[in-house]
């Protein structure tokens, strides 16, 4: 059994495979799952804890490439056509899924940049779609656009003035 602890949380990545399962809570704690549940507790929690726990561990067993393109196809679908997740929910994803990914996504920036450098061409879709899909979203508030557009701005900016914030 391959286990990853990461603050509170413990992330079970060969947990049983169970139909129509798709997160393994133990208590209070998620301790495995498959990638969409995993994706969607992400999205549905309030734990900041979790969310900060998950971006530490997602490498190992999600690309980064894969984590933006599922957070962004919950924002906006659009920019990322040939993305189809498995559904989570039958009734398709609640509403506030596209709030809650760009809050995952500007604390994945703010916390994590060193991410989106590290893998080729991750920066450059995170700022394509920044660009192109993002600033025209209906699914996301102004605050939510202008607080990820903060956060990326002040991070490339200090990297830029050579400042190791990481």
């Amino acid at each position: 059994m391959r286990t990853l602890f990461a603050g509170s949380y413990v992330f079970d990545l060969e947990a049983p495979q169970e139909p129509e399962v798709h997160v393994y809570v133990q208590g209070d704690r998620v301790i495995g799952g498959e990638l969409p549940g995993l994706v969607a507790q992400v999205l549905e929690t309030e734990d900041a804890e979790f969310v900060s726990d998950f971006l530490y561990v997602h490498s190992s067993f999600i690309s980064s490439t894969e984590l933006l393109r599922a957070l962004m196809y919950q924002i906006a679908p659009f920019a990322v056509p040939d993305h189809r997740p498995e559904p989570v929910h039958p009734d398709g994803p609640p509403a506030q899924y596209a709030e809650n990914a760009l809050y995952v996504l500007t604390a994945w920036v703010a916390e994590h940049f060193p991410d989106f450098k590290k893998q080729e061409g991750l920066m450059d879709l995170l700022i394509r779609f920044h660009v192109t899909a993002l600033l025209g979203s209906t699914t996301v508030t102004n605050e939510g656009k202008q607080s990820f557009s903060r956060t990326l701005a002040d991070v490339q900016n200090s990297r830029m003035r050579g400042i190791d914030i990481f």
